[in-house]
């Protein structure tokens, strides 16, 4: 899922649903019927929320990885 120039990445074997990206960004983020991360697409939270809802992840399945002219940048997220 992209937004303007963020990427979100999700690792679905790491994802255990704890469910907090959903508590900070719920309307990009939902557990699918897997118990798993979803993210919408187009994402529909602004930057700051997909931000700290990736930061929020215990087992840190959610990557945020920003777009540019040279490529793929990771973004890093504070844990």
């Amino acid at each position: 899922m992209s937004t303007g120039d963020l990427e979100i990445r999700i690792n679905r074997e790491a994802c255990r649903g704890s469910g907090e990206c959903s508590v900070q960004a719920p309307a990009t983020f939902a557990l699918d019927d897997d118990g798993k991360a979803v993210a919408s697409d187009p994402p529909r939270d602004d930057d700051e929320a997909i931000a700290r809802a990736a930061g929020a992840c215990p087992r840190f399945a959610i990557a945020l990885v920003r777009i540019t002219e040279a490529g793929p940048q990771p973004k890093a997220t504070a844990h």
